[in-house]
């Protein structure tokens, strides 16, 4: 009986200290990235900004013209909700050319920039600008953005 329940508590979740009345994520923000984009990006903690990451031009990633020959950058971070949602706003006013709109906002900006956030997580990521709207389309076909 007491091995059970030794197993069943090491094998456990781990919950947050009591007290906390935030959710709190146990990672970082590129933890929470797809497979395929963490294996790919080279990122540094950025304290409150999150964490700024790089895919080298020669990652598969960025070949056939996706990188445009040059290096990729983003932002990751983990918002409020409050701050995802004015942020959300804030995207949605520009016109972006919107890839979906439901639990994961994904959208192309006019100078294709990708904007994408997992609105339950409050995960949002912004990338430097692709040569074209064809290439961010690869990108978040080949990044695991898109599923």
């Amino acid at each position: 009986m007491a091995v059970a329940v030794f197993l069943l508590r090491s094998c456990g979740p781990i919950l947050p200290p009591i007290g906390w009345s935030t959710p709190v994520s146990w990672s970082t923000p590129v933890t929470s990235l797809p497979q395929t984009l963490r294996s790919a990006a080279v990122c540094h903690e950025a304290g409150v900004n999150g964490d700024r990451c790089t895919i080298a031009a020669d990652d598969p990633l960025l070949a056939a013209g996706v990188g445009g020959g040059k290096e990729l950058a983003f932002t990751v971070r983990i918002v409020t909700a409050d701050q995802l949602a004015n942020d959300l706003q804030q995207w949605r006013s520009v016109k972006p050319t919107l890839v979906s709109d439901g639990t994961a906002f994904v959208a192309i900006s006019p100078t294709w920039r990708i904007w994408y956030a997992e609105t339950r997580a409050g995960l949002q990521l912004e990338t430097s600008p692709l040569p074209s709207a064809g290439a961010a389309r690869a990108f978040l076909m080949r990044s695991g953005l898109l599923r």
